[in-house]
């Protein structure tokens, strides 16, 4: 039993991002792991970082880094239904709230952000969502002066 109703063949491995998803119905992943799960990451997690919204239950995130977010609007921003790499569909931020998140939190080592910022840039850029996001994130400026050198031709 890995939840309430939810149970797993013991022959089988188990899938954390999912199983904490059971436990946390009203869990984002977020941060690190948001990148991880989004392909922007080099890097293997050490823990899982999600968000939860203000009021709700998180008594049983005790194994998990999170924080709570009051305002529903910035808690919503971005979040998409994204594949664990054992095939399960668990709630992420998607790439652009990702990239955002690296201007607004310290959360991550040099290395990882400009990673992540790469991989994005020559892989999946979408510069008129990520700078709506950056707008609503109060990270305009910042996301806008690294972008713009990055695409300088």
């Amino acid at each position: 039993k890995v939840s309430s109703g939810a149970y797993i063949l013991s022959d089988f491995i188990e899938d954390d991002f999912y199983i904490n998803y059971l436990k946390n119905k009203d869990l984002i992943y977020t941060n690190n792991t948001a990148l991880y799960l989004q392909e922007l990451s080099p890097k293997q997690l050490e823990d899982y970082q999600v968000n939860f919204l203000y009021g709700k239950n998180v008594s049983s995130a005790k194994n998990l880094d999170y924080k709570v977010l009051r305002n529903k609007s910035v808690y919503e921003l971005g979040k998409e239904l994204v594949l664990t790499p054992m095939g399960n569909l668990v709630p992420c931020y998607d790439k652009e709230r990702s990239i955002c998140n690296i201007f607004m939190l310290d959360f991550c080592d040099e290395e990882v952000k400009a990673y992540a910022i790469k991989e994005y840039a020559n892989k999946y850029l979408d510069i008129n969502k990520l700078y709506e996001y950056a707008k609503q994130l109060n990270v305009y400026d910042d996301v806008k002066n690294i972008f713009e050198v990055l695409l300088w031709d």
